[in-house]
């Protein structure tokens, strides 16, 4: 999931001279590769181990095609051909993590686990608090605000200081204890700096938008006894909004008529309502500028359901005048259903559920009713030029200081340490809907009924993130033990988050949307301490500026309006300590081993601001303090068997296994285990196999996150218009719970209530095999791996999602005893408060044990180099197909949730590089892709009622395979480099959806995939 992608590009770097050295060319003053860790034999396919590394998951050196676990590696070369300058795009955009959704900054007016403007990895899909994130093979401590804290944000880490990084694509708790479920990332920052380096990057679309600007340096020495450097990174990312791209600006239907349908005309023609005012398919972002008539009576036309409807202020409609008769004075009734329409014209309701009815009219009758529908519905306001605003992609400004050194004691033992600090600002521009109730003898309520204004207001926030990280250790040889190193360190990491976001105070509210225009709270009602003195004619809740504009005379909206702010801290303390060396000899080698062990405690702390805390937050999230502590220790091994060499058709058999005691305070006692088999049939192939067990307690949040709420919306229910389900069991169901037919579930947003499941919670374990075969053929430098992967998680700790639980309740049939059906409440038969009649109200919504999640498929990666008389190539190619993700959520009671090849979760990703060198100059050229997705598996087909009405509509329900292309040129002297190049270079719009589409849901325009998309 990479950046957005549209533009040219250009990184400059330099090298100053220090004292005795002769400059170095760098890449984008991104590295200095010392000479044993070249991050060029990194990537070969070379046999021998002069060319391998130390690669994550075994202590023993290999490369990506010669270890005995599936490894992809990313060099700091490969980061800086593609114009990459973001940790967060360079990890979300490998093969691994490119086919899941990622959390990144394109998330803006979402609930994220840790918070707004946080980047995370999440590999294979399984989340990212499964993903385990190492800088130099030590942890790295969380980040992020409010109380969902618990997963690395990629912000924390400066891609200038990263020489590589090496992904393991494999579960490894044994070796590196909890959270190394889905894989590993270890991010290597280079070392044996003798200078200065500088660097510049400009990253700038062709549409505008989303530019990128980065400048870093780092100085250091390296002498006899040590080495020391000091780098510092600055990074910029401008927004990119709404308004930027024609394909985010309008959310629109895109349906067409369904073949064969014999109402309302040909098939195939498109159904969008069209807007009078553009005379394109209607924008469907945000409903806003309305007012709605939510009680009986007190007007004209009671026959015609009361009058209770949808008006817009509209300074020429008089009573009783429009074609129905629907006008009050100053105000135009819109939004007519089309069995309004149908039954006020020719007696007939006809909806989605009756389209027998249809055939008691005329062809010409239905096209009038059809004429008379668009025209009310075209002109309700979807598309106030605010929504323009709304960020996609967040601003974010981050700033970095990173310092290492080591100097050797004695001969024999060094001390080194790191340290990092990290300060991210980032802020979102968003708007949302407010709706109070106001009652009928409220002397701002011109409509002698309950009513409720629906204007637009900003709703935007704002986040700066303070990271701080030192390591301090020993290593070196064993005393008296020939042979033997040990390493020992201590580590400690502290985030500090404050966060804003401009608010309503919900008492405020309640007090001016009563009888009178303002009603004294007293008490504990009155949580933020107000004076009606200070609004004496109430808040102008019906004003035409108000709903269309969302402005206030400034005394109102200081009334309700201000800004609040809350902190997160997040702690980290941590001491590691290991030996390792030969045990013994045996025929085919030495036998090795590592022994060691790890105490960890870590802590969160998180303190909303005082109206968050009190509930007394207006349509937003409201949580109290979440706090809570835990600490873990554990003792591990490893051992590296040689088991057979060179003898026919086993040029090298090696035994890897791992093991690990683990004992959490929250959740005693647990072991780990992994092994591994390495067999070099002969110099061309090579088999490679693991097979292992993970472990994780729940993160801190996951078990103390204090009650949290946010608004969901009514499309959750599965018994909107359930007689066209095509499920029996959701019919009977639905209808016996008293859902009345041609229910459309309109109504205010359910509260979705989310927390803690301390006590309740149980650890996570899983499972893990793969098996690879290698091949490097003698006839030319060439290496592919193919490496089966399958990860079994069981008790994994996540929310079902609002959705989930009302579809598992009304989908199986024990209802109503199925214990799903508890977890949310179902408004009655009448009208109650903000909610109408069979409303979803509240969801519960916190955190639990779901019974199992299964991801397996195969990765495939390639190498091809070769020199040619006038330069050399290079080709690169990592790949992963999914064949199976599943998740259960209770075993034998609960179908499986098949989520693979589904809208934003492509079955294959990938990426082919070519790069050329000659002299001076190397050319590079870049495909990253995706397969095709589709949700008409999911929900059993693509063609549905549309809108209400009796038309059969065709909802496009896929997203096509998609491919984007980036080209790069560099040359590089003795002392600069300079690389220019263009992203996304012919354009590619990202595919479309429906906005109808459960999977588009209005979201981002029509975009499919929009977490990440490669192509915005």
């Amino acid at each position: 999931m990479k950046k957005e992608k549209k533009g040219l590009w250009w990184t400059a770097g330099v090298a100053a001279i220090a004292a005795g050295v002769a400059l170095t060319p760098q890449a984008m003053a991104q590295t200095q590769t010392p000479p044993a860790d070249d991050e060029n034999q990194a990537q070969s396919a070379a046999n021998n181990d002069d060319d391998s590394i130390v690669v994550t998951g075994s202590r023993i050196r290999r490369n990506e095609f010669t270890s005995s676990a599936p490894v992809q590696i990313i060099t700091s070369e490969q980061t800086t051909l593609e114009g990459l300058i973001d940790t967060a795009e360079i990890l979300q955009g490998s093969s691994i993590a490119a086919g899941s959704t990622q959390i990144n900054n394109q998330f803006t007016g979402f609930v994220t686990e840790g918070g707004p403007g946080v980047n995370t990895l999440s590999l294979r899909g399984l989340g990212a608090t499964r993903t385990l994130l190492l800088l130099n093979g030590r942890r790295l401590n969380p980040a992020g605000t409010r109380g969902q804290v618990g997963a690395i944000d990629l912000n924390v880490i400066p891609n200038s200081v990263i020489q590589r990084t090496e992904i393991l694509k494999d579960g490894a708790s044994s070796i590196y204890g909890s959270d190394a479920i889905a894989g590993v990332v270890n991010l290597i920052t280079r070392e044996n700096l003798d200078g200065g380096l500088l660097g510049a990057s400009v990253i700038s679309s062709f549409e505008g938008g989303g530019e990128q600007y980065g400048i870093d340096g780092a100085w250091g020495q390296t002498f006899d006894r040590g080495s020391y450097s000091i780098s510092f990174d600055y990074f910029r990312g401008d927004s990119l909004t709404f308004g930027d791209r024609d394909y985010l600006s309008c959310s629109q239907d895109l349906v067409r008529q369904a073949p064969g349908s014999s109402l309302g005309g040909d098939g195939g023609r498109l159904l969008d309502i069209i807007d009078p005012a553009t005379g394109q398919s209607k924008c469907y972002n945000v409903l806003e500028g309305v007012a709605d008539r939510l009680g009986a009576g007190g007007t004209t036309n009671a026959t015609f359901l009361s009058n209770i409807g949808r008006f817009v202020p509209d300074s020429t409609a008089t009573a009783g005048s429009g074609q129905f008769g629907l006008n009050l004075n100053g105000w135009r009734r819109v939004g007519l259903s089309f069995a309004q329409v149908s039954n006020r014209l020719y007696g007939t309701a006809l909806t989605s559920s009756n389209t027998a009815l249809a055939a008691t009219l005329t062809p010409a009758q239905f096209s009038a009713v059809e004429a008379a529908w668009r025209e009310s519905q075209a002109v309700v306001p979807n598309n106030d030029p605010r929504n323009a605003r709304r960020t996609v992609i967040s601003p974010v400004e981050r700033m970095s200081l990173f310092l290492q050194g080591s100097y050797d004691l004695t001969s024999n033992v060094e001390v080194y340490g790191e340290a990092l600090w990290n300060r991210r600002e980032s802020s979102q521009d968003s708007v949302r809907q407010i709706f109070p109730t106001v009652a009928a003898t409220n002397t701002n309520n011109p409509f002698g009924v309950t009513a409720r204004s629906i204007p637009l207001v900003n709703s935007d926030g704002e986040q700066t993130v303070d990271t701080y990280r030192a390591v301090v250790g020993f290593a070196g040889d064993l005393p008296f033990v020939p042979g033997w190193t040990f390493d020992i360190f201590g580590q400690y990491g502290e985030a500090v988050g404050t966060y804003t976001n401009n608010i309503y105070l919900n008492d405020r509210v309640l007090a001016t949307t009563g009888a009178g225009t303002c009603i004294q709270a007293t008490g504990a009602a009155n949580i933020s301490n107000f004076n009606c003195a200070d609004v004496p004619t109430g808040v102008a809740w019906f004003n035409p500026s108000w709903i269309n504009d969302g402005v206030l005379p400034d005394n109102q909206r200081r009334f309700i309006e201000t800004k609040e702010s809350g902190e997160t801290v997040y702690t980290q303390s941590l001491i590691q300590g290991i030996v390792t060396g030969d045990v013994f000899q045996l025929p085919a080698g030495a036998l090795a081993a590592a022994v060691g062990f790890e105490w960890r405690e870590e802590e969160l702390d998180d303190t909303p601001g005082t109206n968050a805390r009190a509930g007394n937050l207006w349509g937003q999230t409201s949580a109290g303090r979440t706090r809570g502590t835990d600490a873990v220790r554990e003792v591990f091994a490893e051992l590296e068997i040689p088991g057979v060499r060179g003898v026919p058709l086993i040029e090298d058999l090696t035994v890897n296994a791992s093991a690990r005691r683990t004992d959490y305070d929250s959740y005693g006692e647990n072991d780990t285990h992994r092994v591994g088999i390495n067999w070099q049939i002969t110099p061309e192939y090579r088999l490679r196999a693991t097979s292992g067990t993970s472990y994780r307690a729940p993160a801190l949040f996951e078990l103390f996150l204090a009650n949290q709420t946010a608004f969901g919306n009514q499309n959750i229910d599965p018994c909107i218009f359930w007689e066209t389900s095509a499920n029996p069991i959701i019919q009977q169901n639905c209808a016996a719970a008293g859902v009345p037919l041609n229910y459309g579930g309109v109504g205010s947003s359910p509260l979705i209530v989310t927390g803690g499941g301390a006590g309740v919670l149980e650890a996570e374990t899983s499972e893990a095999k793969t098996l690879g075969f290698v091949w490097t053929p003698r006839f030319a430098d060439f290496s592919i791996a193919f490496d089966y992967f399958e990860i079994e998680v069981n008790g994994q700790v996540a929310q079902f999602g609002s959705a989930a639980i009302l579809g598992a309740c009304y989908g199986q049939a024990d209802y109503p005893n199925n214990p799903f059906c508890s977890l949310f409440t179902r408004n009655g038969p009448t009208q109650s408060g903000t909610y109408a009649p069979f409303n979803i109200t509240q969801v519960n919504n916190s955190y639990v044990n779901l019974d199992q999640q299964t991801t397996r498929g195969l990765d495939v990666t390639l190498r091809y180099e070769h020199e040619f008389p006038y330069g050399t190539l290079v080709v690169n190619s990592s790949n992963t197909w999914t064949f199976e993700e599943v998740i259960t959520f209770f075993a034998g009671r609960s179908p499986p949730n098949t989520l693979n090849g589904e809208v934003y979760q492509p079955d294959a990703v990938g990426n082919l590089s070519f790069q050329f060198e000659r002299g001076d100059w190397t050319y590079f050229w870049d495909i990253d892709y995706q397969a095709k997705q589709s949700d008409t598996e999911a929900y059993g087909g693509d063609i549905f009622a549309w809108r209400g009405s009796p038309i059969q509509g065709y909802y496009k329900q896929y997203a096509e395979f998609t491919a984007t292309h980036d080209f790069t040129v560099q040359y590089e002297s003795d002392n600069w480099q300079f690389n220019a190049g263009v992203q996304n270079a012919f354009d590619e719009s990202p595919p479309s959806i429906s906005v109808g589409s459960v999977a588009a849901g209005g979201r981002l325009g029509n975009v499919a995939g929009f977490a990440g998309n490669r192509s915005l």
